[in-house]
């Protein structure tokens, strides 16, 4: 039995236990920290980019935000440091597309520059400026008639509505 005891494999055993038991007893009064599935379940959250309309992971907003928007991904460093949860980086990359649409309608509609210059002032591609610009007057919702049109006949086809007067003249009948 001391024989037992003393073999290497048993001492290593109880010293195993030992620091298991200290172990348990320093994770229980250690803080909680939050799990990490739900670190990740925020960072996997698609949201949608509001330069592109995309969706796109939060994990890979800063990457996005860099190729999709290089203006906007400015306006966000200038404001301080990025972001740590992905949905106040997209809410601060409206208002960043916002200001980008502004200094674009005073580059393009009030100083008169063209596409290229607008685009080499502002650092962005000229399709980058198109597109911010489409989208925003795609918001604008269209304006409808009260009344609804009449509809015409097509080309070729007779209209039962008007007939030949004497004169040569069409009347409504």
């Amino acid at each position: 039995m001391r024989r037992l005891l003393r073999s290497p494999s048993l001492a290593f055993a109880s010293s195993h236990r030992r620091a298991a038991a200290t172990a348990c007893a320093a994770e229980a009064s250690a803080p909680r920290v939050e799990p990490r599935y739900r670190r990740l379940d925020q960072a996997d959250s698609r949201h949608r980019c509001p330069c592109c309309g995309n969706d796109v992971r939060g994990r890979t907003a800063r990457q996005h935000l860099g190729k999709c928007a290089p203006d906007v991904h400015a306006f966000i460093l200038q404001a301080g440091a990025w972001p740590a949860q992905p949905h106040d980086a997209f809410a601060a990359a409206e208002q960043g597309e916002v200001a980008s649409l502004a200094r674009l309608k005073q580059l393009r509609f009030r100083e008169g520059l063209p596409w290229e210059a607008a685009a080499l002032q502002m650092g962005v591609p000229v399709q980058r400026l198109r597109g911010l610009l489409r989208r925003d007057s795609q918001k604008i919702q269209l304006v409808r008639d009260p009344e609804a049109l009449e509809a015409r006949p097509r080309r070729g086809a007779v209209c039962h509505s008007l007939s030949l007067v004497a004169d040569g003249s069409l009347a409504r009948v």
